[in-house]
C-alpha cells in the first residue's frame, strides 16, 4: 500500500513524457511480471524491479517530500564533503544529496537485497554526473567481521541479527579509514554500534544524521554523540548532531 501511495506521488512529480515508463511498471507490477524498468522522476534516473525491492516509497519520501531537509543548509555550506551513507537502500538519500551538492562525494553501504537496485542506480548517476558515488556490499558495526542478516519479507529493510539466513561481511568506519564531514545511519536498530565503530570518522564528521528507533536507542546515542562535542536534538522525526565549534 505504502508503494502504491509513492507511485501516485511520482505521477504527480514526474514530467508528462516520463508518464508512460512509470505505468509501465505499475502495469507489470500489478500482474506481477518480472521486469526491470529504467525510470525518469523529473530527470533523476532509477530503476526499479518489480519482482525485487524497488525503493520508490524512499524516493518518494527523500527525493520529493526531502524528508532530510533539515541538513540542506550543512550540505549546501560544506565545500565538496564526503558523505558517508550507512543503510543506504536503493540510495535515494545519495541521490537527493548529490541533487543538493554535487561536489560531495557519497560512499553508500548496503548488505540488503536492495543492494543491486544500489548499484544500477549508483551507475545511471554516473552515466551523466560523474563519479561522485561509491557503494559497498556490507554491514557498518563496532567490529570487524560477519554478521547475519535478515530481510523483511516483501520489503526493503532489514536488520543484524545474532542468528539468521544470511551470513554478511561487517566493517568499521575507522577500519576503512574514512574521514567524512556527513555521517548518516539507518541501520534499525544498529545505529549504537556504527558510531562505536566510528569514534576517529566522528573527529572530522561536522554532521550526524541518525534514525534511531526506540526511546533507549535515543538516548544512548545522544549520550555518545554528546561525549565527542555534538550538540544533539531531535529534528523531523530523526536525530541531528552538530559539531559544537571549538571555544
Amino acid at each position: 500500500m505504502k508503494e502504491l501511495t509513492a507511485i501516485f506521488d511520482l505521477f504527480k512529480y514526474s514530467h508528462l513524457g516520463e508518464w508512460p515508463s512509470l505505468g509501465k511498471y505499475l502495469f507489470f507490477k500489478t500482474f506481477h511480471h518480472d521486469a526491470r524498468i529504467d525510470l525518469k522522476l523529473r530527470g533523476h534516473r532509477w530503476t526499479a524491479m518489480t519482482s525485487k525491492p524497488s525503493g520508490l516509497y524512499f524516493f518518494n519520501e527523500v527525493v520529493i517530500h526531502e524528508s532530510y531537509s533539515p541538513i540542506r543548509n550543512d550540505l549546501q555550506t560544506l565545500k565538496e564533503p564526503l558523505i558517508i551513507d550507512c543503510g543506504a537502500n536503493c540510495g535515494a538519500f545519495a541521490l537527493w544529496a548529490l541533487s543538493v551538492n554535487p561536489q560531495a562525494q557519497v560512499i553508500s553501504f548496503e548488505p540488503g537485497e536492495a543492494f543491486e537496485n544500489l548499484a544500477i542506480n549508483r551507475r545511471l548517476y554516473s552515466e551523466t554526473h560523474g563519479d561522485h558515488w561509491q557503494v559497498e556490499k556490507c554491514a557498518l558495526s563496532s567490529k570487524n567481521g560477519s554478521g547475519h542478516f535478515t530481510q523483511e519479507q516483501h520489503s526493503s529493510m532489514g536488520h543484524l541479527m545474532e542468528s539468521g539466513p544470511d551470513l554478511i561481511p561487517m566493517r568499521t568506519i575507522d577500519d576503512l579509514g574514512l574521514s567524512p564531514q556527513i555521517l548518516k545511519i539507518d541501520v534499525e536498530g544498529h545505529e549504537l554500534e556504527v558510531l562505536k565503530g566510528s569514534k576517529k570518522a566522528l573527529t572530522t564528521a561536522q554532521v550526524v544524521i541518525l534514525e534511531c528507533h526506540g526511546q533507549e536507542l535515543q538516548e544512548q546515542c545522544t549520550a555518545f554523540l554528546s561525549t565527542r562535542h555534538f550538540a544533539v536534538k531531535e529534528e523531523c522525526f530523526m536525530l541531528i548532531g552538530r559539531r559544537v565549534p571549538s571555544a
